[in-house]
């Protein structure tokens, strides 16, 4: 369910904060339909953290697509993971985007 490179696409567009509130709504929408991500990945979609909307929706998709393989996502949420886990100090939100960098590289990314 879901093509990789357009989920991928579509959290690049909301890091970027390049969607107009028609077509955020219908990405709101789009992520409804998934299921929740796993309790270990949850961490990294946090309701209450301090970004805007459209960055945790970026997270979301990032994590769609890295689930269905895609390197380009791995490498973003990968980021996105150990950004947060450096400036929270935990130790496994960094080894989340260990394993993230390490699925890309294997990759060719």
């Amino acid at each position: 369910q879901g093509n990789p490179f357009a989920l991928t696409r579509m959290g690049s567009l909301c890091e970027d904060e390049s969607l107009s509130p028609e077509h955020l709504k219908r990405a709101m929408d789009i992520l409804s339909r998934f299921d929740d991500p796993p309790a270990s990945l949850a961490s990294l979609i946090p309701v209450g953290d301090d970004r805007s909307r459209q960055q945790l929706l970026a997270r979301r998709f990032w994590l769609e697509g890295s689930l269905r393989g895609n390197p380009n996502a791995q490498i973003a949420l990968g980021d996105e993971a150990m950004e947060l886990g450096v400036g929270s100090n935990r130790e496994d939100l960094r080894v989340v985007a260990a394993t993230l960098f390490g699925l890309a590289a294997q990759q060719g990314l």
